[in-house]
């Protein structure tokens, strides 16, 4: 066994000591040299303060390795990890500079400005890593070094959207768009608000959702909504396309430009050369020149209600409270049963006998297929009486939904034979009336009268 000095030096931060199995002295001292083990090792290191991660491994390896008159690190500390704090990551971009896009041949797009981020229904918006403790260090003296624990961050507040159990994810409630508040709260929102006009500097509305518009709607955008519209000013010639209601307080100047295409009803004070589809009522109180197709009833009332030029086609009622004027522009008017009708009629009719005949054409061939008894090519068969059975269940639904189609337009077409003109004033020359499909023009001005199809024929009596 070696004889020799431990010698032990610990660093100025305490976070490491070194030892030395010296086997000479470096300087005059009364310390006798002692044997090398483990024991002596430990005591060494309890003498010099050493108290905490202490490596026996190192130690072992220098006793059996022999590694003398040189320092190796015996002990080492453990720095403190400080916790981190609960962070937010966002799925949607939080932030819009509303600039128009340049294209890759230099022009500028102004139709696809993004003011808003998009989100639809249940779409993951939000994620939350929670805070980490972290873990407290310590030196090799033993002494505990405190660490920072992380801080949680509280749940983000706002509305429209849901979270996980443990409020880690959020989520979209409805389709619309998402965006931080002011406050930084999580806004979700099937409303979008443009304060002001809509113009080259907001580019075309596109969104999953309602819309309201404070200010005007200039030629040549689009608007393109799944919800309601509302426009407090003035539009142009714009293209106006809703899944449900469109309010105009005041209305459009189309300029042979401007279409409508409406899912719900149509609200509006003028209309002037606009293209309209409107698949509910259409309320208004004037309308001029416009190219009108209207699946409900439509009123153009108030003290000047007037409807002059263009062609409109209404399957309900049309009142109004003048039609015409008295320069006696050509104003055609199509009412109740249209051509239209009668041919998705006779389609929906034919639809329905062919699928008849091709379902019993497949049940008589699973007929023939179930009488096979015991053949020789068991697996094709059961192949093919799988693919007339799979047919044959989709011809039956494509069936039960044309029929459905069928009966509700019947239903329709029953409430469109009834169809009238109610005129409050004036019904002026040069209105070409079709009801139903009994035509008449008019050629003379009358005053409160009713105009209805009754038995082929255009009859006019006075407004009870």
């Amino acid at each position: 066994m070696i004889n020799g000095f431990i010698k032990v030096v610990i660093s100025d931060d305490s976070m490491q000591a070194r030892l030395c199995l010296a086997t000479a002295k470096d300087s005059p001292t009364s310390e006798q040299p002692v044997p090398f083990t483990r024991d002596n090792i430990l005591t060494a290191l309890s003498v010099a303060g050493v108290k905490a991660g202490i490596n026996n491994a190192e130690i072992d390896a220098m006793l059996l390795e022999r590694k003398l008159d040189s320092f190796k690190v015996v002990a080492q500390g453990k720095p403190p990890l400080n916790g981190t704090s609960g962070t937010f990551k966002y799925h949607f971009n939080t932030e819009h500079n509303n600039k128009p896009k340049v294209l890759e041949d230099g022009s500028v797009d102004y139709h696809s400005i993004e003011g808003y981020e998009p989100v639809a229904k249940d779409t993951l918006i939000a994620t939350y890593t929670p805070a980490t403790s972290g873990h407290f260090g310590f030196n090799v003296r033993g002494v505990v070094i405190p660490n920072v624990k992380g801080k949680d961050l509280p749940r983000l507040s706002g509305s429209g959207f849901h979270t996980n159990e443990n409020n880690t994810e959020y989520y979209a409630d409805v389709d619309g768009k998402v965006e931080l508040g002011k406050s930084g709260e999580l806004i979700v929102s099937n409303v979008l608000e443009i304060k002001g006009d809509v113009d080259l500097t907001t580019g075309d509305v596109l969104f999953n959702g309602d819309v309201i518009i404070s200010g005007n709607v200039v030629s040549g955008l689009k608007i393109d909504v799944s919800g309601n519209v509302t426009i407090n000013g003035n539009v142009e010639g714009a293209v106006i396309s809703s899944g449900g209601d469109i309010t105009m307080k005041l209305g459009m100047q189309g300029g042979g430009r401007g279409v409508i295409k409406c899912g719900g009803c149509l609200y509006g004070k003028f209309f002037e050369q606009v293209r309209i589809e409107v698949d509910q009522d259409l309320h208004a109180s004037s309308m001029m020149n416009c190219d009108v197709t209207c699946n409900g009833n439509m009123y153009i009332t108030g003290r000047h209600g007037i409807l002059v030029g263009g062609r409109t086609s209404c399957q309900g009622n049309l009142e109004a409270t003048i039609i015409g004027n008295l320069a006696e522009v050509k104003t055609y008017l199509n009412i109740g049963i249209t051509d239209q009708n009668i041919l998705k009629m006779s389609e929906l009719e034919k639809n329905l006998k062919d699928y008849q005949e091709k379902i019993n054409k497949h049940t008589e061939l699973k007929y023939k297929l179930d009488l096979i008894k015991n053949p020789a090519n068991a697996k094709e068969l059961a192949t093919m009486r799988h693919q007339v059975e799979v047919s044959l269940a989709e011809l039956n639904k494509r069936q039960i939904e044309t029929f459905e189609e069928h009966e509700q337009l019947k239903l329709q077409l029953a409430s469109y034979s009834s169809s009238k003109i109610v005129v409050h004033k004036y019904l002026y020359p040069n209105v070409k009336i079709n009801i139903s499909g009994a035509t008449y023009n008019v050629t003379s001005t009358f005053v409160n009268l009713v105009v209805k199809n009754i038995s082929g024929e255009i009859q006019l009596y006075n407004e009870p």
